[in-house]
């Protein structure tokens, strides 16, 4: 669900491979966060609206390196439609 309830001062979260789905408003007060790693190999549903009143920008998502060049476009594709502006690496 919404990582953002205990995550207010977080600068860093670890997602899970166990995570199939980020809420909307699922980063909402996250106002310190700076890295999202991402520890599956699939990519996962990011509701539209997961970065509401964050500033993306500042934000980097560091990929498992094991996740396929089709997993990792189709992440971005997700991240990008639910509002976030950062960068995505492997």
């Amino acid at each position: 669900k919404a990582f953002a309830k205990k995550a207010k001062k977080a600068k860093k979260i670890v997602i899970p491979a166990t995570i199939k789905k980020v809420n909307k408003k699922g980063f909402t007060g996250t106002k310190k966060l700076k890295t999202i790693i991402v520890k599956g190999t699939k990519s996962f549903t990011v509701k539209k609206g997961a970065f509401k009143n964050v500033n993306s920008k500042k934000i980097t998502v560091k990929v498992n390196k094991k996740m396929s060049a089709k997993e990792f476009k189709k992440l971005k594709k997700n991240l990008k439609k639910a509002g976030f502006k950062g960068k995505i690496k492997k």
